[in-house]
């Protein structure tokens, strides 16, 4: 804790100074706080793994199970970017709507009928 304290103080500083000397004190503080972190990582995984195996995976599992957020798509009709959830899901319609449309008039476009009715941001998002 002392050192991200000191880590924090050192960026503070830099911020009030803007002398390069100061940021490069920070970087040093950033790089050394950075290995240590790893280190006490490896440590605390070696450890668990000598004391028990399924804590071990137990431990991984939680790691690897990370959320995700909505991806930032600009939109290929007035180029603006969206990153609402709902408008990168008209974007993600529009082009598959593009891919998929059946000439036939066959199930696809019964499908994206009922996906053009079911979309109620579509007359606000589209100008």
């Amino acid at each position: 804790m002392k050192d991200i304290r000191k880590k924090r103080n050192l960026w503070d500083i830099f911020k009030r100074s803007k002398i390069l000397g100061d940021y490069q004190a920070y970087q040093r503080q950033n790089n050394s706080l950075k290995c240590q972190l790893i280190q006490s990582k490896t440590e605390y995984e070696e450890n668990l793994l000598n004391q028990s195996a399924k804590q071990f995976f137990k431990n991984v599992k939680r790691s690897l199970n990370s959320t995700f957020s909505t991806l930032a798509l600009t939109n290929p009709v007035n180029l603006e970017t969206a990153t609402d959830p709902q408008k990168v899901a008209c974007i993600f319609a529009d082009e598959f709507k593009k891919m998929f449309t059946d000439e036939g008039g066959g199930h696809y476009q019964h499908w994206l009928t009922t996906l053009d009715q079911n979309m109620k941001l579509r007359p606000s998002y589209y100008p």
